[in-house]
Formats: C-alpha cells, sequence, structure tokens
C-alpha cells in the first residue's frame, strides 16, 4: 500500500465521519446493522474468523501529526498522531444485493472487534484507546479500517553528553494486548512514518522515522509488537545566544580583571560580580538538565571549569590588592620609627644644652670677690652664677641646624627615588595571571566547542 493510497483512505475515513453509512435507504443500513451485529450473530469478544486457529494480521500505518515534548528533565517523549489499522473481519461481510447494494457501514468501535494495543513505554495509562470512540467503517468484503488517535506519552532515555547540540532517538513500543502471536500479528506495508500532516517543532527537527515489528518474548508467550522510532536533532541556536554565549563572554570579563589598576578601588568589586553572574548562568544551565544522568553533559564540565576560572581569579585579585596595601603598611610603620627617633634626638640635644647651662667655667674668682667688697666698704655680697654667654658652645646650635636640613635633603631624594616594591611584585602577578588564565581560557573554549561539533 502506497503513501498516496493511505492518504486517500484517511480523507475518505474523514468523510465517514461526518456523513451516515451508504445505505440505499435508511431501511436497508438498519437490516444490515440487524443481521450483522446482533448479540446472536456475533460477539466482540471472539476474533471475527470463521475459522479460529488461523492467525488474524492487522496492518498498522502511523500518521504523525506534531511532536508535543521532549523533556530534558522528566527524560519522556510525547507524540500526537493516530493509527491506521486494517484487518479483514469475515464475520461482518455481506452480499451487496441482499441489501440493496449498501457497500459501507459504520458501527461504534465497541459494537466490533478490534485488537486490543498496549502502550509498552507509557508514562500514564496503558491502554490509551481505551476511551477511544473513533468511527470506523467496513466494506461489504469485511474490509475494516480504524484510525485511532492519541497522545503517546513514552519514556525516552536521552544521552545529554552533547547537549545542546545533542541528537536523541526516542520509541513508541506497541504491542497486543490479549493475544499471541499464533492468533494475532502485526504487519506494516511500509517501514516509514507518515509525515503528510506533521507540525514541525519549535525545538526539536525530525531526522528520521521508521516502523518495524518484532515478536515479543514475554516468558509464557510472544505477542506481537509496532516499534515506531524517531530520531531528532535540537536545534541549539536559542540556548547558544541566551545561555551559553553570555557566560563564555562573561568568564572572558573575569578575565580582564587582571588589567584593572590596583588604585581605581573596584578590582575586587568587579571580579565578585562577575563571578556572581557566571554562577547565576551556571544554575539555569542546570535546571534545565535532569537531576540524574548516565553520562555528564560537556556543557556543564565547561560551565565548572569557567567557574573554577573565575574563582581563582577572584583570589589572584585579593592577592594583588593585599601586596599593594602591604607596601603603605610597611611605610606607616616606618614614618613611625622616623619620628620616634627624631624625638629622640631633639631630647639628647635639650639635655646637652642644659648640661652646658648649669655648669659653667668661672674666670678668676678671686678678683671678682674683691672688687665686690671694696665697692660695698668691705661687705661681702653673694654674686648671680651667670655663665660667660662666650662659653655656652654656639656650634651645637649650628650643628642642629646642619643635621635637620640634612635629613630634610635626604627625606626628599628618598621620597623621589622610593618604589613600591610589593606593587610591582602586583603588577607582574597581574601580567603573568592575565597571561596564564587567558591561555587557559582560550584551550578550554576552543576544547569545548571542537568536541561538541564532532559526531
Amino acid at each position: 500500500m502506497t503513501s498516496k493510497d493511505s492518504v486517500f483512505k484517511l480523507v475518505l475515513f474523514c468523510i465517514a465521519m461526518f456523513y451516515k453509512a451508504r445505505a440505499q435507504t435508511y431501511s436497508d443500513g438498519l437490516k444490515l446493522l440487524n443481521d450483522k451485529l446482533s448479540s446472536v450473530n456475533y460477539r466482540s469478544e471472539l476474533r471475527p474468523l470463521l475459522d479460529q486457529t488461523k492467525v488474524i494480521n492487522v496492518t498498522v500505518e502511523f500518521f504523525l501529526l506534531s511532536i508535543v515534548e521532549l523533556s530534558d528533565v522528566a527524560q519522556s517523549f510525547t507524540a500526537n498522531g493516530f493509527l491506521s489499522l486494517h484487518w479483514t473481519d469475515e464475520i461482518l461481510a455481506w452480499d451487496l444485493t441482499r441489501y440493496n447494494q449498501t457497500r459501507v457501514i459504520h458501527p461504534l468501535s465497541e459494537n466490533i472487534w478490534i485488537p486490543k494495543i498496549l502502550l509498552m513505554n507509557t508514562l500514564n495509562d496503558r491502554d490509551i484507546f481505551a476511551d477511544n470512540k473513533a468511527p470506523l467503517f467496513i466494506n461489504s468484503s469485511g474490509s475494516v479500517t480504524w484510525a485511532p488517535g492519541s497522545l503517546f506519552p513514552t519514556s525516552c532515555q536521552l544521552k545529554m553528553t552533547k547537549y545542546p547540540m545533542d541528537e536523541q532517538t526516542c520509541t513508541i513500543f506497541l504491542s497486543a494486548m490479549t493475544h499471541s502471536v499464533k492468533e494475532l500479528r502485526f504487519l506494516v506495508p511500509s517501514t516509514k512514518v507518515h509525515l503528510d500532516f506533521y507540525t514541525r517543532h519549535g525545538e526539536w527537527d525530525l531526522l528520521s522515522s521508521s516502523v518495524t515489528t518484532a515478536d515479543l518474548d514475554t516468558g509464557v508467550t510472544s505477542i506481537s509488537s509496532v516499534r515506531l522510532k524517531f530520531t531528532l536533532k535540537r536545534r541549539p541556536q536559542f540556548l547558544f545566544i541566551n545561555i551559553l554565549l553570555p557566560a563564555v563572554f562573561l568568564s572572558f570579563l573575569n578575565i580582564m580583571v587582571f588589567v584593572i589598576p590596583v588604585e581605581s578601588g573596584e578590582k575586587i568589586s568587579y571580579v565578585i560580580t562577575v563571578q556572581m553572574a557566571l554562577s547565576v548562568f551556571l544554575s539555569m544551565v542546570s535546571s534545565m538538565l535532569p537531576s540524574s544522568s548516565l553520562t555528564m553533559p560537556t556543557v556543564i564540565v565547561y560551565l565548572f571549569i569557567l567557574l573554577i576560572i573565575s574563582m581563582l581569579t577572584v583570589i589572584d585579585s585579593i592577592i594583588t590588592v593585599y601586596l599593594y596595601h602591604l607596601e603603605t603598611k610597611e611605610d606607616l610603620q616606618q614614618k613611625t620609627k622616623e619620628q620616634f627617633k627624631r624625638a629622640s634626638d631633639k631630647v639628647v640635644s635639650i639635655k646637652k644644652i642644659m648640661s652646658a647651662i648649669s655648669k659653667p667655667e668661672v674666670n678668676d674668682a678671686s678678683s671678682v670677690t674683691t672688687a665686690t667688697s671694696t665697692a660695698t666698704g668691705g661687705a661681702s655680697l653673694p654674686r648671680p652664677n651667670y655663665p660667660d654667654p662666650a662659653l655656652l658652645q654656639p656650634s651645637l646650635y649650628t650643628e642642629e641646624k646642619d643635621m635637620n636640613e640634612l635629613l630634610a635633603a635626604l627625606k626628599s631624594v628618598s621620597a623621589i627615588n622610593h618604589v613600591n616594591k610589593y606593587k610591582v611584585v602586583g603588577q607582574h602577578v597581574d601580567t603573568v595571571s592575565l597571561v596564564v588564565f587567558l591561555a587557559v581560557w582560550v584551550a578550554v573554549t576552543i576544547g569545548f566547542f571542537i568536541d561538541m561539533t564532532v559526531s
């Protein structure tokens, strides 16, 4: 049966849903239904074969309407479609001449025998057609066409290694519910899924699809089964633009912290802000992936490496800022020591001056005493012990002044030639870190994209 024939039959079936049986008169159709479907002549519990030792063959075709969902987190696949089932009901065949050339009837599915189909890998009810009221049509030769439609929610084990550039293969596994292969066998006229009414999915491209049959051994008996296989490829553009590329750019900006000078005061705040943004993107990607997986997605490993690089840049920046302020701390200690030494020197100089004032040299004390007693009429008066100004050693003042001028000159020269050695070390650390981290970032990023593109 070709694809065109299947579409033609489907169109006939859709038309039949809106029109009554093609009987010449109402009484002709009513008589036919009463004769064929009466409880005396027909039982839906029995296979519609005159010889019950034979196998009833059911032809299966699948029409895919749309892919509803392929969930990474739930590991599930849901397709929307319908089956087109064909078989021959020998009990319902009739002679056209007896019923005024009535060629087609449309009984309800619960009034005739239909194959019970079980969805083996379902996430919900296994008998997905239990409440299906899809009508069917039967021609005079007993050929039955039934097209039940439904959502097919199934489990699908996803391989997330190449996420978000992954390909997934999901299967809808159908089997006969109540009959062994000696009683019922599924046949497929074509190994292709019909895509005449298929609507493309926004995230997934359908690469290929197939329909195959196999005998399933249950341990007690073998049952006929149908496997619908779908190979899908994810469209990665949305995830790349909205999640992955921003994370890559943020990690690059994080490395640029080594270009920011410590004097700006924004080095630590900048690197921590970028670190937090990268952590947010990592949590967003994690929420889109299953909590447990047999294979670790490469993108998670890549983002984790970027997070480690970001953490190391934070530590490196903290060390650089510490080195910069370490020189300032030592300078403060050195100034304190110099001020203390200068104060001590002044105290020593003052002590020397006071010592010179308290112990002057006395010239000819006896002559001074005689002259004083003569002037006072022989009375001896005490004389204040004033030092001779010429004896006060004026060289002490000159030496102290020269010393202060020399210290001031040395201090100015030292300030001009002084170099913050820790700041220089920090600058070298920034330069080396920029080269090393940038090289690691480039190598990891290129390796990640090569691994993602190579199948």
